[in-house]
């Protein structure tokens, strides 16, 4: 499967959803992993980081 999650017919990319939901990367990389918990099939091409929440801006 690719990495097209939101509208797969526009062709917004992970990246680029994380960007137009206006989101850190690993935040909408949780969020995904917990929907491949509930059955989905999304690919997520972020590595987990467990600090990422703690980092300085």
């Amino acid at each position: 499967m690719n990495d097209y999650i939101i509208n797969r017919s526009i062709g917004y990319n992970f990246y680029e959803t994380a960007c137009l939901l206006n989101t850190d990367i690993h935040l909408l990389a949780v969020k995904l992993m917990i929907m491949n918990t509930n059955g989905y099939q999304l690919n997520i091409p972020v590595d987990f980081k467990s600090d990422f929440l703690g980092k300085q801006l």
